[in-house]
């Protein structure tokens, strides 16, 4: 069941309008085959040759964010740069290479016009630099006043959410009741729905659903005429759309286009049944513009806008091309344009303006729709690339109805797997959480997209469609698969740790909530209130790594299809998820505790402080612990020179080949060494020009910090700053504070003071290694613990969680297991990245979705006394 029960008339059409690329037809074949080793993809080859940045394995499944670029786009545009005088476009009138420049850009918006079905004589393109800029073009030009209505579909971009403050901000201008309604209004696909069924349409005024809207009555003529809402003053408003959410790849209904531009008044009933207002409001009256926020969409798809009109459209072409990143448009009809979108309302830039004196206010804009609204010179040299962009497309992948077969094909076998998996261990729980996940989500591809139905202007101009139920759609879904996992016992599994497991087999793909929040809000059951509440108090913003709170997604993952992708990439990011999260007799997704140890059973066989955090380990035999934990553990830390943020090995790899030399207590002295085998560094006279040993004081000069942080940014190759931390973490002072630090205070640890770690829970990932080459080479500093226990069953650490373990002398609480990321899959010794131990540990040790190994401890008492306690090697290890 390789594409349903359509495969053979999926296939056909495919071959069909496919034989301009023979990789892309190649790809499709091996779909058809018997095959499911991606090794025997044919296609590959094709592919890597159009894209051999992908030639190392890579798997890209992030073309929502930005497809790969293909190599022959850049050697064109290259060419044509190497071959052509261009020049600045506003040179025109005076040079002939400017003149030419200029006609090759209005050749280039012509063409783009004609990508979307229409031609220079009923629309206009306005370069910008993205998506983002030409909807704050519509922000800042629209004509808002106080009576004006911004609203958005849910699933709409974060740029396109961003519009209501110009709409709140002319609201708060122009009225003064604070009883007045808001001025935006954040809608569901059945609001909207709701909202168009019970609007009255300008071209209905004489069967009109309200009094209000309805012509004067004949008897009346003569009459005074009492003012109505028609007579009052035209208001603009604004809806907008994706036509494809960036989140989920769900496609609305485009027949809300010519329904929202027909609306004339809303009556008070249509906007209590839609929810948008309570009672004892008013209807809103004025005329509706309709913002089509496209860039998702035409990623692999046309659309006719001579058939969808929308007053206003974007999109960034990096989400095309892949290239250049610098570039969107705005798509403005030209009647829209003279009335409803004002240039220079704030400012105005270069190339503008007509006429301006600058020693008075005197100004005028130009009267072309593009030059009045593209601020200083054109980026042209960018905006030529996109002619090789679409030749590319059009000429060298077969055209645009090829890719979109493609891209919704691959989307529809892989969604249909996923949907499918099910945990092996007799319950059947599914693997995936699908975002929809409607029977509608599991159709095929294959038929017409509803952007080419014939449009029907009935006199309600209201199909079926609009009202989003278009469950018989097979185009529902565009190529982008939202989706969160879930263990064997229905725990849900950190995002982030699924994307970082991903990344180190090569799989790229997507994680956070995409910048649409309110997608995410609606398919995570998240309120206004919940988002607020993970920020204040959990810390939670968009794109830092905590992806659950109380066991709950804060955020999904998705995966998305483009040019480049072929058959054995869908195979192998299947594969990857049955090998990783489907859980079957072997795996482990939640430890069963241990039973408690006894003084004879363990021992601490290993005790490792990093005093330079993230760099090499200093193994002891004895140690004294701190309040901040094992004393000079983690003081010092690298940061980035400019931003000040902490460097570790998972940007900096080399950094484990810093390694500790001698740590002298008595003179808060620090040697270290950088070790140059196994380092990429083909320049040793460079090298030797460092001294390769380096001694850090902990209070040093200015002289020895500058010396300090050139030898670091040498080795590093990139500029660092070594920092000192908390005073806590120090030696001197320690028994003359008079307020001791709190026991699980830390100098730069990240979560505790301590990681504990058991030899034999390591022997035992090692031991489940499928690759024995990787397996051998395993050492178990990679997980950077501070103390290794020996005597121990497997994971006798899980049964310690919550409770105290004493290490000689010492008393320590222990907290949660430690969360592992792919910086445990950085060899210590060589700095080598490889996918174990990771790889093994996503298959055998998952807590409550986390990947995990070792715990967290912390002491358990305040440490006060002028004779720190010390650890030593052989100290019995038992817990109570």
């Amino acid at each position: 069941m390789l594409f349903g029960q359509d495969r053979a008339r999926h296939f056909k059409r495919f071959r069909t309008e496919a034989d301009g690329c023979k990789w892309l037809v190649e790809s499709r074949e091996d779909a058809g085959s018997s095959s499911s080793n991606p090794a025997d993809d044919g296609s590959r080859n094709g592919r890597n040759s159009h894209f051999p940045q992908l030639a190392n394995g890579d798997v890209f499944l992030d073309n929502a964010g930005a497809p790969p670029v293909p190599k022959w786009l850049i050697d064109a545009h290259a060419s044509d740069l190497a071959t052509t005088l261009v020049a600045n476009p506003h040179s025109e009138a005076s040079g002939p290479a400017a003149a030419q420049t200029a006609a090759r850009i209005a050749h280039v918006r012509t063409r783009i016009l004609r990508f979307f079905g229409v031609d220079p004589s009923t629309h206009t393109v306005v370069f910008t630099s993205n998506a983002t800029a030409a909807l704050r073009l519509v922000a800042d030009a629209f004509p808002w006043t106080a009576a004006s209505h911004f609203c958005f579909h849910e699933s709409s971009h974060t740029s396109v959410v961003g519009i209501r403050q110009a709409v709140s901000s002319a609201a708060a201008a122009g009225r003064d009741d604070k009883g007045s309604p808001a001025s935006w209004h954040c809608m569901s696909t059945s609001q909207i729905a709701s909202f168009i069924k019970g609007s009255c349409q300008r071209h209905r005024r004489d069967g009109a659903n309200c009094n209000a809207c309805r012509p004067t009555p004949p008897s009346a003529i003569g009459q005074e005429p009492s003012r109505s809402i028609r007579d009052a003053p035209e208001t603009h408003s604004l809806l907008a759309f994706p036509a494809q959410s960036n989140f989920s790849g769900e496609r609305y209904p485009l027949e809300w286009i010519r329904a929202v531009q027909g609306i004339h008044h809303v009556p008070q009933q249509a906007l209590i049944d839609a929810g948008i207002q309570q009672s004892g409001h008013a209807g809103w009256t004025g005329r509706w513009s309709l913002l089509l926020d496209c860039a998702s969409f035409v990623a692999s798809s046309r659309l006719d806008l001579s058939a969808w009109p929308a007053d206003f459209a974007v999109v960034s072409f990096y989400k095309i091309f892949g290239f250049p990143t610098g570039l969107g448009a705005l798509i403005v009809h030209n009647d829209t344009a003279l009335t409803r979108l004002i240039p220079g309302r704030s400012y105005f830039g270069g190339g503008t303006v007509a006429a301006v004196a600058v020693d008075a206010p005197f100004c005028r804009a130009r009267q072309d729709v593009a030059a009045s609204h593209e601020q200083g010179t054109l980026p042209f040299t960018e905006i030529l690339a996109l002619e090789h962009g679409f030749d590319y497309i059009e000429t060298h992948l077969g055209g645009w109805g090829v890719l979109s077969l493609h891209v919704d094909s691959l989307a529809s076998w892989t969604r249909m797997s996923m949907a499918a998996l099910r945990h092996e261990n007799g319950l059947g729980l599914p693997v995936c959480t699908l975002y929809p996940s409607s029977p509608a989500a599991d159709q095929q591809a294959g038929s017409k997209s509803s952007n080419n139905n014939d449009n029907d202007d009935d006199d309600n101009n209201n199909n079926n469609n609009i009202t989003g139920d278009r469950k018989d759609d097979p185009l529902l879904l565009g190529p982008i698969i939202a989706f969160n996992l879930l263990d064997d016992s229905g725990h849900h599994i950190g995002y982030s740790q699924v994307a970082r497991l991903a990344g180190i087999h090569k799989i790229h793909l997507r994680s956070g909530c995409f910048c649409n929040p309110g997608a995410c809000q609606s398919f995570l059951c998240l309120s206004a209130h919940d988002i607020q509440h993970n920020f204040e108090h959990h810390g939670h913003s968009c794109g830092d790594g905590i992806d659950l709170i109380q066991g709950l997604p804060t955020g999904a993952l998705r995966v998305s299809f483009g040019p480049a992708n072929t058959w054995a990439d869908a195979q192998k990011w299947m594969a990857f998820l049955k090998s990783h999260f489907v859980s079957g007799s072997v795996m482990a997704s939640s430890p069963a505790p241990r039973p408690s140890l006894t003084s004879t059973q363990a021992r601490l066989s290993g005790i490792a402080l990093y005093p330079i955090k993230s760099c090499g380990a200093f193994v002891v035999q004895s140690w004294p612990v701190a309040p901040s934990g094992l004393l000079w553990d983690r003081y010092w830390m690298l940061v980035d020179a400019l931003s000040g943020n902490p460097v570790t090995q998972k940007q900096c790899p080399r950094m484990c080949r810093v390694r500790i030399v001698a740590l002298d207590r008595d003179n808060s002295t620090l040697t270290v060494r950088f070790s140059r085998s196994a380092c990429n560094s083909n320049s040793n006279s460079i090298l030797d020009a460092f001294d390769r040993q380096l001694t850090i004081t902990a209070e040093p000069s200015s002289q020895s910090q500058s010396q300090a942080d050139e030898w670091f940014s040498h080795h590093l190759q990139q500029r660092v700053r070594l920092v000192a931390g908390s005073a806590h973490a120090m030696p001197k002072g320690m028994c003359s504070r008079s307020n001791v630090a709190a026991a699980g205070m830390a100098s730069f640890a990240n979560q505790s003071p301590y990681l504990i770690v058991s030899r034999s829970s390591f022997e035992s990932v090692v031991t489940s290694m499928s690759d024995p080459v990787l397996a051998s080479a395993m050492d178990i500093m990679a997980f950077r613990p501070n103390f290794i226990i020996d005597g121990t069953e497997p994971f006798a650490e899980d049964a310690w969680i919550g409770r105290r373990l004493h290490i000689g002398k010492h008393e320590l609480e222990i907290g949660e297991h430690c969360q592992r990321c792919q910086m445990v899959c950085i060899d210590p010794e060589s700095g080598q990245r490889s996918v174990e131990p990771l790889s093994t540990l996503a298959r055998t040790r998952k807590v409550k979705g986390r990947i995990v190994f070792g715990v967290h401890a912390r002491n358990h008492r305040l440490l006060s006394s002028c004779t720190p306690i010390t650890v030593s090697v052989g100290d019995l290890v038992y817990s109570v």
